[in-house]
């Protein structure tokens, strides 16, 4: 994992506590070009809205020598060290209201706590939840026409004739081994109304289709 990122054109060191992304007092002011101290100052005048264990966390040498919390790039000194979340972050950046203020909140929480996130979600998601097929089949297209549209027009450009000449010598073949006749007035009956197209009764009859199928696999063939 990468553990720098830039915020304004200043690398931040990428520190976290107990799964979570934290920020120093130091990251803040050098992300917001302010002057030394200036977060450490806000944290001590407001200390009192802020929520520990929510908002920040003060660790000492023995917490970070004798604790199985996970602590990535955090040094913590002899006299301890302040860390913030995102919520305390946001509290103390309250105060800055400048133009390029703005811009740092937005990319600390879009590009450094939120990517986080993100990345958690999406590794929690693809651990529990593994990846599955079906074993169900598709149902294929009942409709003959639909599923051949494409291939006829192929085969009428390969071989530079019209698509009704091509719809007619489809019929011709089906005419050869069924009565087609018989076959239209069956449509008109059962569905009340007679085919629109001449190629209908090949998508309602399936023996019609699959000896239409034949038909063109030959004439690609040759």
């Amino acid at each position: 994992m990468n553990d720098v990122v830039t915020i304004e054109n200043t690398e931040m060191q990428i520190r976290e506590y107990n799964g979570q992304r934290v920020v120093t007092f130091k990251d803040i002011d050098n992300a917001h070009g302010n002057k030394s101290g200036t977060a450490r100052r806000n944290f001590n005048r407001n200390k009192k809205r802020f929520i520990e264990g929510e908002d920040y966390f003060f660790l000492t040498k023995e917490i970070s020598n004798e604790t199985i919390l996970p602590i990535s790039n955090i040094s913590v000194p002899n006299r301890g060290i302040t860390i913030l979340t995102e919520s305390g972050y946001l509290l103390i950046s309250k105060s800055f209201n400048d133009d390029l203020s703005w811009s740092v909140q937005r990319q600390l929480v879009n590009t450094y706590f939120k990517a986080k996130q993100e990345r958690d979600i999406f590794t929690n998601t693809t651990q529990k939840i593994p990846f599955r097929t079906s074993s169900t089949p598709v149902p294929r297209n009942p409709n003959w026409y639909q599923r051949n549209r494409r291939r006829m027009n192929r085969i009428s450009e390969k071989l530079d004739i019209s698509l009704s000449y091509l719809y007619h010598h489809i019929l011709v073949r089906l005419g050869e081994e069924f009565n087609l006749d018989a076959a239209n007035e069956i449509y008109r009956k059962e569905l009340g109304h007679p085919p629109k197209y001449a190629l209908d009764i090949v998508s309602y009859f399936p023996e019609l289709g699959r000896l239409a199928d034949e038909y063109l696999d030959m004439v690609e063939k040759l």
